[in-house]
């Protein structure tokens, strides 16, 4: 278990850091080969800017990298990788140390980039949330477990992937508008939701629950 299963809690600095470390560069070949696809979904996005979504995770991951890493407003803490290390087939180097520097990445981060890959969701999310940080989640139209329960407001920011564009002014006035307390608080709701909601073991726990009520209530009206 990372950092002794402990909390590490981090202090509010005038400048929000910024953390990703991954997969965000793509070979010449590659990319124009993943654009090729995409060319029906981007013509269509000039009518209608909700068909953007469409695109592959790793475009929206460059846009704001660059975005960010450009920015006086931000602290950037990077590490760009060319190759994807969620799966033995395709990552480079040793497994723990490259798994070690991604959990580095985020515990020195104030808020983490996470964005969808090729589905639309980021595993990097809930590893985000484990070690109790700030998600800085790009919104591609995501469903997130348990809306109905967690509030994730509590310890997010949102972006929405049509406005990729502001993300260093949208995170710095998020940051600017917070008090010190209220950054500490963000972190401990954080790992709170994991811990107690979306931790496998909890997360099961919960939905066998929600199923199990639903049966019930089904048996109740069948008998009305």
């Amino acid at each position: 278990m990372y950092f002794n299963g402990r909390l590490q809690i981090r202090k509010k600095e005038d400048l929000p850091v910024a953390g990703f470390a991954g997969w965000a560069e793509l070979p010449f070949l590659l990319r124009a080969k993943i654009l090729a696809k995409e060319i029906p979904a981007r013509f269509m996005a000039l009518f209608d800017k909700k068909r953007g979504v469409l695109k592959k995770g790793i475009f929206f991951r460059q846009r704001a990298i660059n975005i960010l890493k450009g920015s006086a407003l931000i602290t950037a803490n990077f590490k760009i990788r060319n190759f994807y290390s969620g799966h033995a087939k395709t990552i480079h180097g040793d497994f723990k140390n490259v798994r070690r520097e991604f959990m580095k990445n985020i515990i020195d981060s104030d808020y983490v980039l996470c964005i969808k890959g090729d589905g639309n969701f980021s595993t990097r999310f809930y590893e985000t949330l484990s070690l109790g940080r700030i998600p800085l989640f790009i919104d591609t139209e995501c469903v997130l477990p348990l809306e109905d329960t967690i509030n994730y407001k509590d310890f997010c920011v949102f972006v929405d992937f049509r406005n990729l564009s502001k993300i260093d002014k949208i995170l710095a006035d998020f940051h600017k508008n917070i008090s010190d307390e209220q950054f500490v608080m963000m972190q401990k709701k954080a790992r709170d939701a994991f811990e107690n909601y979306l931790r496998i073991d909890k997360f099961t726990k919960y939905l066998i629950g929600k199923l199990k009520k639903i049966a019930e209530d089904h048996v109740r009206d069948k008998r009305i």
